[in-house]
This record gives C-alpha cells, structure tokens and sequence, in this order.
C-alpha cells in the first residue's frame, strides 16, 4: 500500500521523499490491532488500548464510506473522471494525482483498457448525524439486516 502525501510517499515501512528517493526505514514495532482489541477487552481497562475507540470508529467509518461510495459509483474512462475532478473544489490537487495514479499504474503493467476504473459517487456526509445527506442508497449501506440473535438495536428500539 503506499500514501501519497505533499512531501512525499510512505510504502510499507519506507519513507521516500517526492522524487522517490529513499529518506527513512520506519523501524518500531506495533501491536496487531486485533490483539490489542481482545486484551483491552479480557483486561476491561479502556486504557489498554492503543487508540481510543472513538479514533477507530472514525477511522473505519471512513473506509466504509469510501466503499459505499465504489460500491454506488459507475465505470468511467480516464477523460470522464478528469473532467469531473476538474469541476471539483478541493484543496488538494486532486487532477494532478489522478494523473500522477494513471502514471503508476501504467508503470505497473496494468492495462487502462482491460481494467475499469469504478468513479465513485460524489456523497454528501453529515458526520453529526452519520448519515449521508439526500441520499437513500447510501443510507442503506450504513447497516444491513443482522441475524438474530447478533442484532444491533437501534436507538429508537424499546
């Protein structure tokens, strides 16, 4: 996996300045997540956990959403999902890293033509409320149907 920021690129345990010169081997060693999780829970201390929950509710919430958003966007050429970005205010340079995505992906062997690309749906989220706004196809993603005896109430339940 490998996170693109303005000062450079991190790809596993490697940190590499924007030229993609090496710059630092990240050397620490973590916890498995999981792990982390049941301790807390065998130990029933809150303070045995790695991040406070509310950062890991964040944190997955934003992975679901952006999976709500594949899964309700739409197969588009390279040209489309341009002009779309170009209309788009944001303060990063989002065209200029769908370029830079098209670029390593090329360098990658993928073949643009063979490979789809899936323009996700533009969605509108109140993070309050956790729901998208106008939006009921999302909405319905938030949750699904549980199986008894693993049902979430919700908090209008009695």
């Amino acid at each position: 996996m490998f996170f693109y920021g303005t000062e450079g690129i991190i790809a596993d345990s490697h940190l590499f300045d924007v030229k993609g010169l090496p710059k630092e081997v990240f050397s620490a060693k973590s916890e498995n997540h999981f792990a982390n999780f049941l301790r807390a829970v065998r130990s029933r201390k809150h303070t045995d956990l790695a991040a406070d929950i509310l950062e890991g509710h964040q944190s997955a919430a934003l992975c679901h959403i952006a999976n709500i958003s594949y899964r309700l966007g739409r197969e588009a050429t390279p040209e489309e999902i341009q002009s779309q970005l170009s209309t788009l205010i944001a303060q990063d340079d989002v065209k200029g890293t769908f370029e830079k995505t098209l670029e390593y992906l090329k360098e990658a062997g993928v073949d643009m033509e063979r490979n789809k690309i899936i323009f996700d749906a533009h969605l509108h989220f109140d993070p309050q409320k956790e729901a998208f706004l106008s939006n009921p196809k999302a909405d319905a993603l938030l949750t699904r149907e549980y199986r008894a005896p693993f049902v979430v109430p919700t908090e209008d339940a009695d």
